[in-house]
């Protein structure tokens, strides 16, 4: 099945904006990196620096079925990624950090699920089985974070009920 000009621009849109939603929580992640303190820090540096790496490849991937199967690349994300509505990054204690990092991450994984349904409709078998896998990672990076987290507010995410909730 051969997808018209006007689809292939809209996919072309859909994948770039994704890449911008990803480099937007990759950085996010960073900044988690290196601002987590305390007596966590040694395991969850490691752990947001191996997560911030998972998320370059992922970003690696997306962009070059971009390039190879639907076009070019832009030369700049900047447009993308400013016309997404960013939260700024919370220098704050460790549960104000895992709370904003799990909700960023939850917003992208929202923004897979959506792109997933545009190729299903679409038939778009190889770019789904790509976002297919990237969302079962998110999927896991989330668990993780409500797993970790002592509570989860300001958000629709599963709230953890605990006193000590932000």
């Amino acid at each position: 099945m051969h997808c018209s000009h006007s689809e292939h621009n809209h996919l072309n849109e859909h994948l770039t904006h994704l890449i911008a939603h990803v480099q937007v929580v990759h950085y996010h992640t960073q900044l988690a990196h290196w601002h987590i303190s305390g007596n966590v820090f040694p395991s969850w540096h490691e752990m947001f620096g191996e997560y911030y790496e998972q998320l370059a490849e992922m970003i690696d991937t997306l962009a070059e079925h971009l390039r190879y199967h639907h076009g070019k690349l832009p030369t700049t994300l900047t447009r993308a990624i400013t016309a997404i509505h960013e939260e700024c990054f919370p220098d704050a204690n460790k549960d104000v950090i895992l709370h904003h990092i799990t909700h960023v991450t939850k917003h992208l994984l929202t923004k897979y699920e959506e792109f997933m349904d545009f190729c299903a409709q679409h038939n778009k078998q190889t770019t789904l089985d790509i976002l297919i896998g990237h969302a079962r990672a998110l999927e896991k990076i989330i668990w993780f974070y409500h797993s970790s987290a002592d509570c989860c507010a300001k958000c629709d995410c599963q709230e953890r009920k605990t006193t000590s909730c932000i």
